[in-house]
């Protein structure tokens, strides 16, 4: 499903690997951080995650995408206290599933060039084998073709006008 794949965690952690909002001072994710400064002042324990983690999690808890009605739209939305923020992260994403779709494509289609490949190197093969085998057979069994034999006959008519001339 179009939506599941755009939530996925494959997708979100494209993005945070492209706008680098792991690394970022100004990120939305690291304005979070002022509410971590909360919970020691308040010595409340806070399970510490890695940077990336982060970024992922926010991502995931900020992001809202829904079917538009009749159509193969989806909208996608993002809560942040900036809207700048906000577009920047809404359209980052549909271009990463833009291109992880066409990664998808175009990896189906050089699946479906490499099977087609084999399929007629086998077929290729299986048709050498079976015109050796009908020709030994032929052979074996003295069958010419028509052609053939209005060939060897030309030709030995060929010889015998020759004789006589």
């Amino acid at each position: 499903n179009q939506i599941q794949i755009i939530k996925s965690r494959l997708i979100l952690e494209e993005v945070v690997t492209k706008l680098r909002l792991h690394e970022k001072k100004r990120s939305p994710i690291f304005t979070k951080r002022l509410s971590d400064k909360i919970y020691t002042i308040l010595k409340i324990s806070r399970p510490i995650l890695d940077p990336k983690e982060e970024a992922i999690q926010y991502l995931n808890k900020s992001l809202s995408v829904r079917p538009s009605r009749g159509t193969d739209i989806v909208k996608i939305i993002f809560t942040s206290n900036s809207s700048k923020w906000s577009a920047l992260l809404a359209n980052t994403l549909a271009e990463t599933y833009i291109e992880y779709t066409y990664r998808q494509l175009f990896n189906k289609t050089v699946s479906g060039y490499n099977f087609i490949e084999k399929q007629v190197q086998t077929a290729t093969q299986n048709f050498i084998e079976a015109e050796k085998n009908l020709n030994e057979f032929k052979e074996r069994e003295k069958i010419f073709s028509v052609v053939e034999e209005n060939s060897i006959f030309l030709n030995r008519l060929s010889v015998a006008e020759e004789k006589y001339e």
